[in-house]
């Protein structure tokens, strides 16, 4: 019976990876396939991880700002201000509720 070497390069590309899909991943031990609904990019393996931490602490400090409350002169009234910075000017976006 004859061998047939089939390089990488001979195969079929495809333009999607879809769950059940599989992907062959060569360790030093062994080569093993994983499929791809398994598989998960870490945040310290991407490029965008400091505007991940950024954005959530931008988040936090909204969310802070906004749920926190200062009582209104008005009964059932609180307020809320917002922070924000527009070309280099210091702006508070106040917000009133009414229970």
């Amino acid at each position: 019976m004859a061998s047939v070497e089939v390089s990488i390069n001979q195969l079929p590309v495809t333009n999607q990876i879809t769950d059940g899909d599989f992907l062959i991943i060569n360790t030093p031990n062994a080569t093993n396939r994983l499929d791809f609904s398994d598989f998960v990019i870490g945040l310290d393996n991407t490029t965008f991880k400091n505007t991940i931490e950024a954005n959530t602490t931008d988040i936090e400090a909204l969310s802070s700002t906004l749920y926190g409350s200062t009582p209104d002169t008005n009964a059932g009234q609180s307020t809320h201000s917002i922070p924000i910075t527009i070309g280099g000017v210091s702006y508070a976006i106040m917000l009133s509720a009414t229970s």
